[in-house]
């Protein structure tokens, strides 16, 4: 994942991910506000993250280019699908200094067989370090095409042995 592809086609989906009461500083509470495109062929996502603090020791408000890849597990029964992404900071991709050093964020989502919830780890950087965010909820906040999820989620027939 060493280059920047912002994919023009695909299923754009909006994801919400909010850090776990369980897991959360209770004085830097963090969210992630994703808007990604899915590409159903290449297995690939792009697009941009949102991330915000709004805790008092916490002033974060970060912005990422996002791209990454997915793929379906059957290991993993309850969250089948399995998001690993990168995040770089906008003027990287304007910048002729390689993603590897204008990185911000590290995600990995893990999803149910609908795409609609799941959980996610995420790495990002903060006042000059790397911060851990674990076990956050994700929820689909929106879709931009309800047939292209539909498709999305029937492209593998083996999600539908998997269950619940």
């Amino acid at each position: 994942m060493g280059t920047v592809n912002v994919q023009l086609g695909g299923c754009p989906l909006t994801y919400h991910v909010r850090a776990n009461s369980k897991h959360a500083d209770p004085l830097a509470i963090n969210e992630l506000l994703l808007h990604v495109l899915v590409d159903i062929s290449e297995q690939t996502l792009s697009g941009v993250g949102h991330l915000m603090g709004f805790g008092a020791h916490s002033t974060l408000n970060s912005s990422s280019f996002i791209y990454g890849d997915w793929c379906v597990s059957q290991e993993l029964k309850a969250t089948p699908i399995l998001v690993v992404a990168d995040g770089v900071f906008p003027q990287a991709v304007f910048s002729e200094q390689s993603c590897a050093e204008r990185e911000n964020l590290k995600l990995t989502l893990s999803l149910r067989d609908d795409w609609k919830t799941g959980f996610a780890n995420i790495v990002y950087f903060e006042a000059g370090q790397w911060v851990e965010m674990n076990a956050a909820n994700v929820t689909l906040s929106a879709c931009g095409d309800v047939e292209q999820l539909n498709e999305l989620c029937q492209q593998f027939p083996a999600l539908k042995m998997i269950g619940h």
